[in-house]
């Protein structure tokens, strides 16, 4: 095939694009989402919308950061599993030509 593992169409790059999801997912998407959270709850506790506010934060701003913690842990998941199914193919391909 090819030396190149990134030119290659297999399982292991649709593994790799959707670690690219999850990337986007867990280091914008989720802390962003946090953020906006956290300030709402802030906001509102200053406005004497005390229980809301507290909502807000033990619950839905715990929630994200969750999310974002868990779509990390899977994503480094994805690539490690991906990464040794490359390397397996080179290395196949590359004791393939020499013989």
């Amino acid at each position: 095939m090819t030396d190149k593992p990134e030119l290659q169409h297999d399982a292991a790059q649709a593994g790799f694009a959707n670690a690219v999801v999850l990337g986007l997912a867990a280091y914008v998407v989720f802390p962003v989402l946090a953020l906006i959270t956290a300030v709402m709850g802030l906001v509102l506790i200053l406005n004497d919308r005390l229980v809301p506010g507290l909502i807000f934060l033990a619950v839905i701003l715990q929630a994200w950061v969750v999310a974002g913690l868990w779509t990390h842990f899977r994503r480094t998941k994805i690539l490690n599993r991906d990464t040794r199914v490359v390397e397996r193919q080179t290395r196949e391909e590359r004791e393939e030509r020499e013989s």
